[in-house]
């Protein structure tokens, strides 16, 4: 690997050599995130406000999470609105290998 080289044709330490960051995925995408201005990326700014959700919840069919039980929440929805949705979702996120 080539090492990167300044205007000076020095070189760039590399910082992340003396991290241990092997399985430490999550929060290193944790760290990414937090230091994000949310001007920047507002696909990280929970969809819940973008929809005003804490105003309009009782206008919504369904209200999932995308936590731990994410895959037990498709399985309601696909059985709340049946039709093509189940293959669909599960086409998209194998949830049914999850429930």
């Amino acid at each position: 690997k080539k090492p990167l080289m300044n205007a000076k044709n020095k070189t760039y330490a590399n910082l992340l050599d003396s991290l241990d960051i092997e399985g430490q995925e999550k929060a290193m995408f944790g760290a990414y995130v937090d230091v994000l201005p949310l001007k920047w990326n507002v696909h990280f700014v929970p969809q819940a406000m973008f929809c005003d959700l804490h105003r309009n919840i009782d206008k919504y069919d369904f209200v999932g999470n995308m936590g731990k039980d994410f895959h037990f929440d498709l399985d309601r929805m696909a059985n709340q609105f049946g039709g093509q949705l189940p293959e669909i979702l599960n086409s998209t996120f194998g949830y049914k290998d999850h429930v």
